[in-house]
């Protein structure tokens, strides 16, 4: 018999956005050997162990292309990025007069004849602690237990832009070196500019041509009786005629405003849909007069009675005042 063995609560956990402003911050206060690692790693959202073991002999300026071999890449297959803009100009001017003693594209500080070299990082080494100290400079957070930013947050802000840009998703994964669609729409934040405006013409479009009486609430009882008691006021209507015929002088208009509602609250089964097949019927068939009825005054068809009358007793929806 397998033990019952409980599982931890695991937080999807996504990776925060480093901002243009932000980024100019950071680039100014981290030292001078990390510089360049930023800047290519925030354009192209290349790991930071891949990119920080660059060897020259890995870069191809006649084609301008960067290829790591898959030993060098976290899935172990080959890694192949083209240079263009800043990014080849920077290759550019790092392949140009090299220490000849060292093979790799990044140089730390302590970078010297003989000098051990990290196997992680290269020649730059761990700079976890030079990051910190580069974001307590510059007034942000770092670290992700104090929601601050991480070096990988790189990755999110290159796949953000590449697809804000227009670039289709297979060809920013072959830039970034992400291996699944799903991984990589986990790194892709989204553009917030352009779902803010697709948000708006969306509300745009479904707010066009609608009545502002319905416009932000569905069609209660209290509504329709406000309707009828703006359609049969003193000077519209005799009495005689809202004691005699007072169907049709509300039915039609009634009938048109219902038509103007979203097709689904317009349904047959719907309240709306009654309403509107009421209407139609009572502006064709008017209600005939009744005995007792010419005794009876005007207030006694009041909006409130007549569209208690159309709805009939069956009706759902609430009365005037309630909730």
């Amino acid at each position: 018999m397998v033990p019952y063995v409980p599982r931890l609560k695991e937080d999807g956990r996504r990776g925060r956005y480093i901002t243009p402003v932000d980024a100019e911050r950071l680039r100014q206060h981290l030292p001078a050997h990390l510089c360049d690692v930023f800047v290519f790693a925030y354009d192209h959202g290349t790991r930071k162990g891949q990119l920080v073991r660059t060897l020259r002999r890995y870069v191809d300026l006649e084609r301008g292309v960067i290829s790591w071999p898959p030993t060098e890449c976290k899935h172990k297959e080959a890694h192949t990025v083209p240079l263009e803009g800043d990014g080849l100009a920077l290759v550019e001017r790092l392949m140009t007069r090299p220490p000849l003693h060292c093979p790799y594209l990044f140089h730390g500080p302590h970078c010297a004849a003989g000098a051990k070299v990290s196997k992680e990082y290269g020649c730059v080494g761990d700079f976890k602690r030079a990051w910190a100290t580069a974001c307590r400079k510059a007034g942000l957070a770092a670290g992700r237990k104090g929601g601050g930013y991480t070096f990988h947050h790189t990755r999110n802000t290159a796949a953000t832009n590449l697809r804000a840009g227009g670039m289709d998703e297979g060809d920013a994964m072959k830039v970034t070196g992400h291996q699944t669609a799903h991984v990589f729409r986990h790194y892709d934040l989204g553009d917030v500019a352009a779902l803010r405006a697709r948000l708006s013409a969306a509300r745009a479009r479904c707010n066009r041509g609608t009545a502002p009486w319905h416009r932000w609430q569905p069609l209660t009882r209290s509504a329709v009786g406000q309707f009828l008691h703006s359609s049969c006021t003193a000077g519209d209507c005799t009495a005689r005629a809202i004691r005699n015929n007072a169907c049709r002088s509300y039915a039609e208009p009634l009938a048109q405003s219902v038509e103007q509602l979203p097709f689904k609250q317009r349904v047959p089964g719907s309240i709306p849909g009654r309403l509107m097949r009421k209407s139609r019927a009572l502006a064709v068939h008017p209600v005939p007069h009744k005995a007792g009825l010419a005794e009876r005054s005007p207030a006694a068809y009041t909006p409130k009675h007549l569209a208690k009358k159309m709805l009939g007793s069956r009706s759902a929806l609430p009365v005037s005042g309630s909730r």
